[in-house]
């Protein structure tokens, strides 16, 4: 169907503008678990399925690793048609087509008449914001996927977690060292984990940290490549953060002396060495 023909269309700035563009409903499966990325592209527009493209091909895939069929959920889009050139209509080399102005309102008119409907349609357990543009629809967040990515976080208007902010499939074409943390974060849950996290430790609390099996991150300059701090963390959403300096230092070395068991993230590499060679000390588990 062309957004022409379509009476929710109607008054929408893309559909006056475009008004041969294809109409992308969403597609419903039976689950309570629900996929809503960004706007269709080129295979969506022409199947008039939202993600069914390369990146949909491969968010299936992402979606079968972390355990879930694409024919058991509903996927959506936050825009119902394609935006000339897959440019999304509130970015800034959008203005070759559309106003700022009417972008904004071609993105809510959207949003009233398909995502919300969508989203009162039924009980959603989960639901998955499939990039930056989904999780500002969903949510309201402006600050970026990066950040926010693998946090549950609440509807807007809402204050119980349910939907999951990942990043795109077109990002991963570009950064593909993210996939596994998509993965993640397509299976993990939505409900918040108790978190401890100490970043002004007092020397009595790192006197305290007696645990001989941990993980360890670093921080170091970027100019200098000085150490600044040590994580540390003896139990899952737990963590102090030791700055490397005074007597705070000599506490990091007892505490390097004595583990039994340590894990890193490219520790190896990089974190541990650099330690080691700053507290004079030669690392035992190597």
């Amino acid at each position: 169907m062309k957004v022409s023909q379509c009476p929710e269309c109607q008054g929408c700035p893309l559909a006056r503008l475009f008004p041969e563009n294809n109409l992308v409903p969403p597609q419903l499966g039976p689950s309570l678990r629900l996929e809503i990325a960004e706007a269709p592209g080129e295979n969506e527009s022409i199947e008039g399925v939202p993600l069914v493209g390369g990146t949909g091909k491969m968010f299936n895939a992402l979606l079968w690793k972390a355990g879930e069929r694409r024919e058991n959920v509903s996927c959506a889009n936050t825009l119902q048609c394609r935006p000339p050139q897959n440019v999304y209509p509130t970015d800034h080399a959008a203005r070759s087509y559309i106003s700022e102005a009417e972008a904004g309102q071609a993105v809510a008119h959207c949003y009233d008449k398909f995502v919300k409907p969508l989203l009162n349609s039924r009980p959603w357990t989960r639901i998955d914001a499939i990039g930056e543009k989904a999780l500002r629809t969903l949510t309201g967040k402006v600050d970026g996927i990066l950040k926010w990515r693998g946090s549950p976080l609440p509807l807007k208007g809402e204050s119980i977690p349910r939907v999951m902010p990942t990043l795109h499939p077109s990002y991963l074409m570009r950064s593909q060292e993210y996939i596994p943390a998509v993965i993640s974060d397509l299976r993990k849950g939505l409900q918040v984990p108790p978190e401890y996290y100490n970043t002004k430790p007092s020397l009595d609390e790192v006197q305290g940290f007696v645990a001989t099996k941990f993980a360890v991150d670093i921080e170091t300059s970027r100019f200098s490549e000085e150490i600044i701090c040590v994580g540390l963390s003896d139990k899952p959403y737990h963590a102090i953060c030791v700055p490397f300096r005074g007597a705070y230092i000599n506490e990091i070395r007892r505490i390097m002396e004595n583990a039994e068991e340590v894990t890193t993230h490219n520790g190896l590499s990089f974190d541990i060495p650099r330690l080691c060679k700053a507290l004079n000390l030669e690392w035992k588990h190597i």
